[in-house]
């Protein structure tokens, strides 16, 4: 259903809008001025009606509503994330030595494809 919407939008653009419209942008007088209305078949919403225009009015607050909750909750999470000292991410893959030759031979002039083969052959040799 957003997909659809967004290439309605995109297909009703004008040429000098640019592309940082996103879903939440826009509303019904967005639409309205494109001359675009929405009628759902099964739940009986309808943009061209005042009820219609005012649910979709209340949907899309929702929807920024619930947007702003999970970034407050994000931000939250990494607050006590870091209070703890965890840090978030994958894992280094390469650590210790091998991470300081890496580094080293690269810091040398050898080239990351070079540098990638000598590791790969090492790794394999090793086993």
């Amino acid at each position: 259903m957003k997909s659809e919407a967004t290439s309605l939008l995109r297909s009703s653009r004008t040429p000098d809008t640019n592309q940082r419209d996103t879903a939440l942008e826009f509303d019904v007088t967005t639409l309205k001025d494109r001359q675009v209305t929405f009628r759902s078949l099964t739940e009986g919403m309808d943009t061209t009606t005042a009820s219609g225009e005012l649910l979709f009015h209340v949907f899309g607050a929702l929807a920024q509503y619930e947007l702003a909750l999970i970034q407050e909750w994000v931000i939250a999470g990494l607050a006590v994330a870091k209070r703890r000292s965890r840090i978030g991410g994958r894992p280094a893959a390469i650590v210790g030595e091998k991470r300081d030759a890496i580094i080293a031979a690269l810091n040398c002039g050898m080239s990351k494809a070079a540098e990638r083969r000598t590791l790969y052959r090492q790794t394999h040799h090793a086993e």
